[in-house]
């Protein structure tokens, strides 16, 4: 089974080149991604991924902590 990726970021750019480069290996997949927090909350906890790339304001936030394993 490929390893969930969920990214979030406020550049489209970075968010579109991302998804390419991890989709290129069989063994990731994406499952979502968001432009803010709001978004990428509901990704997380609908998809439980098992890797976020959080954009760094992002991932300093309370909620982002809550995922923190």
């Amino acid at each position: 089974e490929p390893t969930k990726i969920v990214i979030a970021d406020d550049h489209p750019l970075f968010r579109s080149g991302s998804r390419q480069a991890i989709e290129a290996e069989s063994s990731f997949t994406v499952v979502g991604d968001a432009a803010g927090g709001g978004n990428a909350l509901q990704l997380m906890t609908g998809f439980r991924p098992n890797v976020a790339i959080l954009y760094p304001g992002l991932a300093k936030s309370a909620w982002a902590r809550r995922f923190d394993r």
